[in-house]
């Protein structure tokens, strides 16, 4: 039987009440906009403004400095939902905001840091070489986790893009736990929509294998 391996999802503190804030966040292009869809699919609320593609959030991202605006704006989602959750890149920057929220959770996507390189290169019309995307991300890389591990309270989890793919049904299991959030299958129609330009090709080593055993 193969030893179970959960190496793609790796939790930082653990989350203790049913009351609180989910943030997806990233580097970007590393898997976030799949993960809060899936969350999405699961049950979680969604804030009201949202890029329609990446559902960048724009309701609380943009204002993470205006610590008077985003506790407004969050109170008024608690007095609604027990649990709801947004998605934002790079939240280590902002983490004093993090206190405006009720009991915040964050979700961290990370991914192999030369293809988010590669990708933001592509995406940035080549504006800028691709070395300087590796030093950049890199950069960001130290950040998130010195803030991960060494630098908040604030319960976290690390979650693998590349287990997210081939593993999508156990990472997501583990997540969905992690949350207290009851897992549902819907969730992984949401990844395949999501992700199918990379996925694909993958399809049949990511079923066959994807198992909790």
């Amino acid at each position: 039987m193969r030893k179970k391996d959960n190496l793609g999802f790796i939790p930082l503190r653990t989350v203790c009440t049913e009351q609180k804030t989910v943030i997806v966040s990233g580097i970007g292009r590393c898997g976030t906009t799949g993960m809060i869809r899936a969350l999405h699919a699961t049950g979680l609320p969604k804030t009201g403004k949202r890029t329609q593609g990446t559902q960048d959030d724009h309701l609380f991202g943009p204002h993470l400095g205006n610590h008077k605006y985003i506790k407004h704006q969050a109170k008024l989602h608690d007095e609604k939902h027990k649990l709801w959750g947004f998605k934002y890149p790079l939240i280590w920057q902002n983490a004093d905001s993090l206190k405006c929220f009720r009991n915040p959770v964050v979700v961290l996507m990370v991914r192999d840091s030369f293809c988010i390189a590669y990708r933001s290169w592509k995406a940035s019309a080549k504006t800028h070489n691709l070395s300087y995307w590796i030093s950049q991300i890199h950069s960001w890389e130290k950040e998130m986790y010195d803030w991960a591990f060494h630098r908040t309270t604030v319960p976290v989890a690390l979650v693998s893009y590349e287990k997210f793919l081939l593993r999508p049904v156990t990472v997501m299991r583990l997540t969905t736990e992690f949350l207290n959030m009851n897992f549902d299958a819907k969730c992984i129609d949401e990844i395949n929509a999501e992700d199918q330009r990379y996925t694909r090709g993958m399809s049949f080593y990511r079923f066959s294998n994807d198992n909790d055993d």
